[in-house]
């Protein structure tokens, strides 16, 4: 066989060889370079109150972190680093002006510089509202203020940035469920002691009393001792509350009008001198030794009972005798 007969077959072999030298796997055609990440910087926020959210984490360090998970930035952390590069070159970090944020951009070789300003109003009785405002420029000096409803302005990345940020701030300023409380306590006490209570016409006990788990409302009390006015106090328990009552009681009183003929008899209360006839006494209702005695007369002893709210009329006339009055 001649050896130009054998040409193609050696042609074929050599064009498969260089053909497999130059395919491209489908492996290597996917693996790209991992893109580059823009360097971005975080400063404090302005904020008229102190204010940690999320379990104590910073509004700061929460865009931080939303940079960093986006995957678009490499984070340039360290807000002493921040503050010691600023003091240098005399930049307050707290400025949200565009010139001021260049000189950081360019200081520390940014590709975009992220502030803010958070304002928290307080109204009395109501709760605390705020006001969020994300500030971010980047090296072109373009500045984008975002609060949520900024118009002309699109940035996909302030507006995630400002949902979350707002999301988590949402929390402070909720309302706490209100916890609604149907029981409180009491503590019932009297001057003197040992008085009767009822709570609502129900006799509950004697004071010094303390009634626990008693249904929020309105409630009456009333105190009865023997010898005193009833004393009553119409009043309201909140849930939750713990109240002390104290009741000073009155005692009850009688009058005695005493007269004795002759008069300027001396009047005895159970030894104790009250006084020359006539005489009006008002006096605790209950029972008294009674004794008049005046200077060359008998003494005159008898027992009496005084009642509350009544008057006693007593007349007496003195047996003439002898009397060491």
């Amino acid at each position: 066989m001649p050896i130009r007969k054998k040409m193609p077959i050696l042609r074929c072999f050599l064009l498969l060889c260089l053909i497999n030298c130059f395919v491209i796997s489908p492996s290597s055609a996917q693996d790209e370079p991992p893109p580059v990440k823009s360097r971005a910087a975080v400063l404090p926020l302005a904020m008229n109150q102190s204010l940690k959210v999320g379990g104590g984490v910073t509004l700061a360090s929460l865009i931080g972190e939303s940079l960093t998970e986006s995957g678009l930035y490499e984070l340039v952390k360290g807000e002493a680093l921040l503050r010691n590069l600023g003091e240098q070159a005399n930049i307050d970090l707290g400025c949200h002006e565009v010139a001021c944020l260049e000189k950081m951009i360019k200081l520390l070789r940014l590709d975009r510089i992220i502030s803010g300003e958070l304002t928290i109003v307080e109204v009395e009785g109501v709760v605390p509202l705020y006001q969020l405002k994300i500030v971010s420029v980047d090296s072109n000096g373009k500045k984008i203020e975002y609060n949520g409803e900024t118009a002309g302005q699109e940035d996909e990345f302030l507006e995630f940035l400002y949902d979350r940020i707002d999301e988590l701030l949402i929390t402070p300023f909720k309302p706490e469920p209100k916890i609604i409380l149907t029981e409180g306590d009491l503590e019932i006490d009297s001057r003197p002691r040992a008085a009767v209570v009822f709570l609502d016409d129900e006799m509950v006990g004697k004071t010094p009393l303390k009634l626990a788990k008693v249904k929020a409302g309105e409630h009456n009390v009333k105190l009865s001792l023997a010898g005193f006015e009833e004393w009553h106090k119409a009043f309201h328990l909140a849930g939750g509350e713990k109240k002390i009552i104290i009741g000073e009681l009155i005692e009850e009183l009688g009058v005695i009008n005493l007269e004795t003929e002759p008069s300027g008899g001396k009047v005895f209360l159970n030894g104790e001198l009250m006084g020359e006839t006539p005489l009006r006494l008002e006096i605790p209702a209950g029972g008294y030794n009674l004794e008049i005695s005046r200077n060359n007369y008998d003494n005159h002893r008898q027992k009496i009972e005084v009642t509350a709210n009544a008057v006693i009329e007593q007349k007496i006339t003195l047996l003439y005798g002898i009397s060491d009055a």
